[in-house]
């Protein structure tokens, strides 16, 4: 008896594999490309840290990417005044569901310059862009805008850094911001 339910267990999960398209690491591949407006083929291996700008890094189901850095940005005045012997730092970044649902928590967006130092988002600093908000994505869905940070005079910013509670793991995704 207990063959016979590990036999039907075997068929039933490569049936529903095989109506799945293969592989779920070949399924989020191929929704990445197709975030991105490429062909539906499966990507190379999907890496979840990236070192340049425009290179999406993914991992339980998310995919990111920093498109653009100002440095400095303009300063919205009229809500933000930047401390003395800082800058503010604008990246453009677009977040993308794989699978599933995922909330985006801009909060969870950290830069890090080239020293290893962490800086936190600050809202509604920008002058020329508006802030990413709390945002529910479902699968397929991309979310593009800005996150402001401010560093000190003379840091280098290095990568973004997202941290977010999956299904399967806590986890970051690291995109870079060098050109």
């Amino acid at each position: 008896m207990r063959r016979f339910l590990l036999a039907g267990t075997i068929v039933l999960l490569v049936v529903v594999l095989s109506a799945c398209g293969g592989s779920p690491r070949e399924d989020v591949a191929a929704t990445a490309s197709a975030i991105e407006g490429k062909s539906s083929a499966p990507a190379s291996t999907p890496q979840s840290k990236t070192e340049k700008l425009g290179e999406w890094a993914e991992k339980d189901e998310i995919a990111m990417v920093a498109r653009a850095v100002e440095d400095p940005a303009k300063v919205s005045t009229e809500v933000y005044e930047p401390k003395p012997g800082t800058r503010l730092v604008a990246v453009q970044l677009d977040l993308g569901c794989l699978a599933g649902a995922h909330q985006f928590g801009p909060q969870l967006t950290k830069l890090v310059d080239t020293k290893g130092k962490t800086y936190d988002r600050v809202p509604r600093a920008m002058a020329e862009h508006e802030d990413m908000e709390v945002t529910t994505l479902h699968a397929g869905e991309r979310l593009k805008g800005w996150l402001a940070y401010e560093v000190p005079e003379g840091a280098q910013p290095a990568y973004l850094v997202y941290g977010f509670t999956g299904y399967v793991s806590v986890d970051t995704l690291q995109v870079g911001l060098s050109e």
